[in-house]
């Protein structure tokens, strides 16, 4: 949770959040800790708060949702269409202009 890259994560998903919101779009946050000692409720809530996140956030304390979406890396990105189907996925290190142009992409096609 204190990692720079899940801080700039959360920077771009709230700007995302506001700018497209009126298109039908939603972002869910999912947190899933490693391991079980990193798995903390209140420490999630605080840098919900010190990150000012927008959007709905899930805590996966048994990391089924991570398992079910196959996420490899933090932070990851899955773009999943209205449909239901996952048509991109990103972890780690990524370029947010191309999550960015994914996501528009998706938005103009209305899948």
């Amino acid at each position: 949770m204190d990692d720079a890259h899940c801080a700039q994560a959360a920077a771009s998903l709230n700007d995302w959040y506001t700018q497209d919101r009126s298109k039908a779009f939603e972002i869910i946050g999912i947190h899933s800790a490693e391991w079980d000692f990193a798995f903390s409720q209140s420490a999630l809530f605080k840098k919900i708060e010190s990150l000012k996140i927008k959007f709905p956030v899930i805590a996966d304390a048994d990391p089924s949702v991570r398992m079910a979406y196959d996420v490899a890396g933090w932070p990851a990105f899955c773009l999943v269409d209205r449909k239901g189907f996952i048509r991109a996925r990103y972890y780690g290190l990524f370029s947010y202009a191309e999550v960015k142009a994914a996501l528009d992409a998706l938005l103009e096609e209305g899948a």
